[in-house]
């Protein structure tokens, strides 16, 4: 019988989405649907941009969890992650890349890629971003998950998976004057079966 063991931030998300998914939206105050959709680390690209050389590319998300009427944006934590004033953060990146995701959720439609002035607005809120070209990897990547979350309630999350114990985590995070506001949930994964540092799947 084959034992499928791994170690570290990205492969227990995958032990949360898979073997404690009941219990993530039970944090959420969820339960789990008939049709719950989970997209693995879907990528909009890694590069990012700056003010000088513009990009479409807005980041990685964890995870993101389409259950019922409502869509989780994840971003994830462990024990191994670099803490600031014993306080769990999040960068500017990683905070733009849900602002992004949430402007794409409110402006959806069939069209908005040839709609020249949600371009223009686009480009004035996201200074470093401008909308993906045609045919690209990125927009077919976007068109999924929008067709999937378009009628769904975004929601942005925090998932914290530890076996040291609870840390303070900022819930509230500020960019470009908007306030943008993540739920936290923390999966202990001590009781789970391991190898050393290795955690069985």
């Amino acid at each position: 019988m084959s034992r499928f063991y791994g170690y570290g931030e990205d492969f227990l998300t995958l032990l949360v989405l898979i073997k404690r998914i009941d219990e993530f939206l039970s944090e959420l105050e969820d339960k789990i649907s008939s049709e719950c959709y989970i997209y693995y680390r879907p990528s909009f690209g890694r590069a990012g941009g700056t003010e000088e050389k513009k990009s479409s590319q807005f980041g990685e998300f964890d995870a993101i969890v389409v259950n019922g009427g409502n869509a989780y944006l994840i971003e994830s934590k462990w024990d191994g992650s670099s803490f600031e004033d014993n306080t769990l953060k999040l960068t500017d990146n990683q905070v733009h890349r849900h602002m992004v995701m949430e402007w794409y959720h409110e402006n959806w439609s069939y069209n908005i890629w040839d709609d020249d002035k949600k371009a223009s607005e686009f480009e004035s809120k996201f200074h470093k971003n401008v909308f993906p070209s045609e045919r690209s990897k990125l927009r077919n990547n976007l068109d999924t998950i929008m067709n999937q979350i378009q009628n769904k309630q975004i929601k942005h999350v925090i998932l914290y998976i530890t076996k040291s114990g609870k840390i303070p985590i900022k819930e509230k995070y500020f960019l470009n004057d908007d306030e943008i506001k993540f739920e936290k949930v923390i999966i202990d994964y001590t009781q789970e079966p391991s190898n050393g540092n290795f955690i069985l799947l």
